[in-house]
């Protein structure tokens, strides 16, 4: 794990997602200007884009250190993720048993293209096939040179923008233009900008104060572009092609405020320590969550804290009992993992070794 992936104002901005994600899932729909739940996604994508980014410019990657890479990967996801499709399984639930091959190979975005429907308890695993998808094509960018990578990154960031539109102009399903990679590489290509920025420019970016308050500017203005731009949803308007994008470049301006402003009070803020310790266990949260619902719903229901009588009651219920789900797991499963994860790591220098006997033994074959 990289420093800048322990920093807690990167864990509390987590934390804030995840909440707005399972809020809006357990019935809890605030007003539109203020309804984050749906692009929630977007800040992880945007985390990821940063993060793997960052940490794959600082290293050498090599055959044998992606193999590496990726085993440490599935190793921190698999497990956590298998128990909670076996548990449904076991508790005999119709998506569990008809989409399992689907959901463990992370492609549940490809199943709900297919059956043009949502999958039940199992349908926010889309954004993790999405998450995991990326995390495997990603690398391959990266052995382009430098100098070429942020033209690459802003050539994928308005390649989804026209993918949704064409999806609109093609009148193709809603699944089909947001869960497919193409429509959500917007947000990964911003982070990924980000981490290049704040590496070649050794974290200032946006120091001079004219630049920064251009960049505040920009980043109001297209929140509340695409807050506008929200309200056509349903219309098949194609200013739709554009929200994501537009609110990608607001949550890229505060990743960057995030990361080299500490002062700032919006650092403090995401510094919270509830918020925090929740976006340090927000996989468990993601990957629980709405099995909790399913578990606990039907006794909020017989016992009166419905969605449409007590809904925020109902969802404070339902986020703590799944936060202190997540918390067991993250106990007795995923952090037993990542310690044996660390004990993967393929040394830096053994590619180099390999290729420096394979040129020793071919050379002692040509002089025999």
């Amino acid at each position: 794990m990289s420093a800048s992936d322990r920093l807690p104002q990167l864990d509390g901005l987590r934390g804030a997602a995840i909440l707005f994600v399972i809020w809006h899932h357990y019935g809890l729909h605030l007003p539109g200007w203020l309804d984050i739940g749906p692009i929630a996604p977007s800040i992880f994508f945007l985390l990821s884009g940063y993060l793997i980014t960052r940490s794959l410019m600082k290293r050498t990657m090599g055959p044998v250190q992606m193999v590496s890479y990726h085993a440490r990967r599935l190793a921190r996801l698999l497990p956590a993720l298998y128990l909670m499709l076996l548990v449904g399984w076991v508790a005999g639930l119709e998506e569990f048993r008809t989409g399992l091959g689907w959901h463990a190979a992370f492609a549940t975005n490809f199943q709900m293209v297919a059956n043009g429907d949502w999958s039940g308890s199992l349908s926010h695993l889309w954004s993790l096939s999405v998450q995991e998808q990326f995390y495997f094509l990603w690398p391959l960018i990266l052995f382009l040179p430098s100098r070429l990578l942020p033209t690459a990154f802003l050539i994928l960031f308005a390649g989804a923008a026209v993918f949704r539109a064409s999806c609109l102009e093609a009148n193709s399903s809603d699944f089909f233009r947001w869960f497919m990679l193409p429509a959500s590489l917007d947000a990964f290509a911003a982070g990924a900008l980000v981490a290049w920025l704040m590496v070649r420019h050794q974290d200032r970016v946006l120091v001079s104060p004219r630049w920064m308050a251009l960049a505040t500017v920009t980043a109001v203005g297209c929140w509340l572009v695409a807050r506008k731009l929200r309200y056509l949803e349903g219309t098949g308007h194609l200013g739709l092609a554009f929200i994501d994008s537009l609110e990608t470049i607001t949550l890229a301006f505060l990743l960057i405020i995030l990361l080299q402003n500490l002062s700032a009070p919006v650092v403090r803020i995401f510094c919270f320590r509830p918020l925090v310790n929740i976006g340090r266990v927000s996989y468990g949260v993601y990957v629980w969550h709405l099995l909790v619902s399913y578990a606990f719903g039907p006794l909020l229901d017989r016992i009166g804290i419905t969605v449409e009588a007590h809904d925020i009651l109902r969802c404070a219920l339902l986020t703590f009992a799944c936060v202190g789900v997540a918390w067991l797991s993250w106990i007795a499963i995923e952090q037993p993992f990542l310690e044996w994860t660390r004990r993967l790591t393929v040394p830096e220098t053994l590619g180099q070794t390999l290729r420096e006997r394979f040129v020793r033994l071919f050379s002692k074959r040509e002089v025999e």
